[in-house]
């Protein structure tokens, strides 16, 4: 457990390490970089977790001892459920997965929002057992592929009376979000680290404005390592550049970091968190 900078929580609670490559948006995965990182400091848990290039194991290590983390924080929390990981992998028995619902449903005054790349194996588990209020379950999308194989197991969980969310992140493609709107919440980012792809600036409109109309809070948490031009103009000098322009579907986009591109999206931050 350790406080986060990520913008819509306060915390993350991993009780375990380990994941596999599911989909395009684990091509540069931040998780698997710290990993890395965590594993060349020595830290035990993520030995078996990655390779020595940085490439998961497929092998799980399980953290049973921070299961009680929550019972011991005295202010209320916004907690990141497992982010150097997946709850939900295949390896993952129910019964672990059992007890981490257990430690939430005894901490009400918390919120939990819960990723998973593996929704299907997360509606499976989690059909029988009663909605918690103060738990959000989410589904990583990165384009339309994904949210076509990502609808129909959060639609079930939604139908079900579980809170759902989306993270859009990396947003690698446009998406037809119109299948959605039973969502409780949207993410919206691009990508970031030295590999990082560019996100057309309407595929963060797009989000935007469906949930807009249809009452959806809209969390833009970044830009990534590219903007467009007319963000740009607001923000530096474009002789500044160091990096060539790319064009993603007629926008020329510049890579000018993370850090200095923000996010801002049309003039406005969209810091919205679920009701």
């Amino acid at each position: 457990m350790s406080k986060t900078k990520i913008g819509y929580g306060d915390r993350t609670w991993n009780v375990l390490t380990g994941c596999t490559m599911k989909s395009e948006g684990c091509v540069n995965c931040w998780a698997r970089g710290m990993a890395k990182r965590l594993k060349a400091m020595g830290r035990p848990e993520y030995q078996d977790a990655v390779d020595d290039a940085g490439n998961w194991t497929g092998k799980i290590t399980f953290l049973p001892a921070r299961l009680d983390e929550p019972l011991t924080w005295r202010m209320a929390q916004r907690v990141l459920v497992e982010y150097m990981g997946d709850l939900f992998h295949s390896k993952v028995p129910a019964t672990y997965i059992d007890d981490v619902f257990d430690v939430m449903k005894k901490t009400p005054q918390h919120t939990y929002q819960v990723l998973t790349k593996r929704p299907d194996q997360m509606a499976m588990i989690l059909q029988d057992l009663y909605p918690l209020p103060n738990v959000i379950l989410g589904a990583s999308v990165e384009n339309q592929k994904r949210a076509d194989d990502q609808v129909e197991p959060m639609h079930f969980l939604a139908v079900r009376d579980w809170r759902t969310w989306i993270s859009y992140e990396p947003a690698l493609g446009q998406v037809d979000w119109s299948r959605w709107q039973f969502l409780d919440q949207l993410i919206c980012g691009g990508e970031s680290g030295p590999n990082a792809r560019p996100m057309h600036p309407d595929w963060a409109r797009s989000a935007r404005d469906f949930c807009q109309k249809h009452h959806i809070p809209f969390f833009f948490k970044q830009w990534g390592e590219y903007a467009p031009l007319d963000h740009l103009a607001w923000v530096t000098d474009k002789t500044t550049f160091s990096y060539k322009p790319i064009e993603v579907d007629g926008v020329v986009m510049f890579r000018v970091g993370r850090g200095l591109v923000g996010h801002v999206l049309d003039g406005e931050e969209w810091l919205e968190l679920p009701r």
